[in-house]
C-alpha cells in the first residue's frame, strides 16, 4: 500500500497500519530483515522491527525523527507512548521513528529471567548474581541468533541505516 514519507510518496511492502498501546491514532509498522553477522549477509537473519508517527501537518519535512531508547535494553517501540507528549512540536511536520534495537523489543530480543521476585538477600549476593549472570548468557547463547558478538551499537547502527533507506528518508534528526 502507499503511505505519505516525507514529502515524497512512496511504497513500502514492509510497512502495515497499526496501533500501539497507548497511542490513539493509526501508526505504521515495519520490519527490516538483517543478517546477524554484516559479513555473512546470507547467513542467519533478524528482524529488526520498527514504528512510524506519521507527521501531522500537510507540509512535512522529508527529514523524520530517530527516536534512541534509553536502557540498556529498552524497546523503543515500548517507550513511544510515554514520550509522545513531549515530541508533539517535532511530530508536527516530521514523522517520528521508533527502531527497537537488536536485542530489545521484537529484534531479536535478549531477555534474562525475572528478577523482580528475588529477595533483597538473594538479589545482592555476589555468588548467586554471577550464577545468575551465567545462567542467562547460556540460555541467550543457545537462542537462534544467540551469537552475542553482534549485538553491538556499530552493528544497530547499519540496522538503523537499513531503515533509513527502507523508508526513503534522506537523512535522520536523531535525539535521545
Amino acid at each position: 500500500f502507499t503511505v505519505t514519507l516525507g514529502q515524497a510518496e512512496q511504497t513500502h511492502s514492509a510497512t502495515h497500519a497499526c496501533r500501539v498501546d497507548g497511542l490513539p491514532n493509526e501508526l505504521l509498522c515495519g520490519v527490516v530483515k538483517r543478517p546477524l553477522d554484516p559479513a555473512r549477509p546470507e547467513g542467519v537473519q533478524i528482524d529488526v522491527h520498527y514504528l512510524v508517527v506519521p507527521a501531522m501537518a500537510r507540509n512535512e519535512q522529508p527529514d523524520p525523527v530517530l527516536m534512541l531508547a534509553g536502557g540498556p535494553g529498552q524497546s523503543a517501540i515500548g517507550v513511544a507512548p510515554a514520550v509522545m507528549s513531549r515530541l508533539t512540536r517535532l511530530n508536527n511536520r516530521r514523522d517520528l521513528v521508533f527502531i527497537d534495537q537488536r536485542g530489545t523489543g521484537k529484534s531479536a530480543p535478549l531477555q534474562c529471567a525475572d528478577e523482580s521476585k528475588l529477595s533483597t538477600a538473594q538479589a545482592l549476593d555476589p555468588v548467586a548474581q554471577a550464577r545468575r549472570l551465567a545462567e542467562c548468557r547460556a540460555a541467550l547463547m543457545r537462542l537462534p541468533y544467540g551469537d552475542l558478538r553482534f549485538f553491538t551499537t556499530i552493528i544497530a547502527m547499519q540496522d538503523f541505516e537499513a531503515v533509513r533507506q527502507q523508508l526513503g528518508a534522506p537523512q535522520w534528526n536523531l535525539i535521545g
